[in-house]
């Protein structure tokens, strides 16, 4: 019998549990890296990421995370904000360091997030229902001279403007951290035109 031999079809990643590290010498490059590791595999038990010192330079996307759950939680820890810095260019109304898009039990702490646009950027951004979700123990900074509207350390609304309402995201933790700059410190939009 001859064997029949399958081109262009790639193993499937094995979903994540268990610790990593992210940085030179880690599991992952950079904490985006690992971030893509999780949208594209999913977890199957709880997830720790431990960040080794250093400055990371990309934006951070979590989409919606396959396997997660309040016992399959997914944790950023970055043991020391003073050695363990995410730092952003943010040059648009749509600039972010970190966007939750729809994930859900994550939690980031014990890390600088620092967007460095003179006019725009968002610290840590939550929309499309983006739950059950910890910011701990964390440096956020933002322009410290804006006077722009999407200037803003924590925002919870639309993807596209800061203003627009909707099921950003609920059972939020902000917990313990120093927030510097911005229009707005945080500015969290509920599921009408309010804020809350």
């Amino acid at each position: 019998m001859a064997a029949v031999m399958l081109f262009g079809v790639n193993p499937a990643h094995a979903q994540l549990s268990g610790n990593y590290t992210i940085g030179p010498t880690g599991n992952y490059t950079t904490i985006n890296d690992a971030a893509g590791a999780l949208n594209s595999q999913g977890v199957s038990g709880p997830v720790t990421f431990t960040i080794q010192a250093g400055t990371y330079t990309d934006a951070v996307l979590l989409n919606s995370i396959t396997g997660v759950s309040a016992t399959n939680t997914v944790t950023f820890d970055g043991v020391d904000p003073a050695t363990r810095k995410l730092e952003v260019n943010t040059t648009s109304t749509t600039s972010y360091c970190i966007r939750f898009n729809g994930a859900d039990y994550v939690t980031f702490k014990n890390l600088s997030i620092e967007a460095t646009g003179a006019t725009y950027g968002y610290g840590v951004h939550f929309t499309n229902n983006s739950d059950y979700n910890t910011i701990q123990d964390c440096k956020i900074e933002v322009s410290t001279t804006s006077t722009n509207s999407y200037c803003i350390a924590i925002l919870a609304s639309g993807s596209n403007y800061y203003y627009s309402s909707g099921q950003s995201g609920s059972y939020l933790t902000i917990k313990d951290n120093e927030i510097k700059g911005g229009y707005y410190g945080i500015r969290m939009n509920g599921t009408s035109s309010s804020t809350q």
